[in-house]
C-alpha cells in the first residue's frame, strides 16, 4: 500500500483472493490500479509482464503451486 501511494506506476494484481492477500486494502484506497484476474494465476503473470513492459510496476499476489493441488484433487 505504501508503495502504491508513493508511486503512481505501482499496480496490484490478484487471482481471485483479494482478502487472503490483502489486496482488498489496495482496492479500497486505489481502485483504478487494482486488477483481479479471477482464477487465472498464469494470466496474472502475463498481465503483469505486459504492464511492466509499458513502464508500470506490477505486484502480483496469490501465486501458488497449482500443479500439486490439482494432482491431489485428481487422486494422484
Amino acid at each position: 500500500m505504501k508503495l502504491g501511494k508513493q508511486d503512481p506506476r505501482v499496480i496490484a494484481i490478484t487471482a481471485a483472493m483479494p482478502e487472503g492477500t490483502s489486496t482488498d486494502l489496495f482496492r479500497k484506497e486505489i481502485p483504478s490500479r487494482y486488477y483481479d484476474v479471477g482464477l487465472a494465476e498464469q494470466h496474472a503473470v502475463t498481465f503483469a509482464a505486459v504492464w511492466r513492459a509499458k513502464g508500470l510496476r506490477p505486484v502480483c499476489a496469490n501465486l501458488f503451486h497449482v500443479p500439486a493441488t490439482r494432482l491431489r484433487s485428481n487422486g494422484a
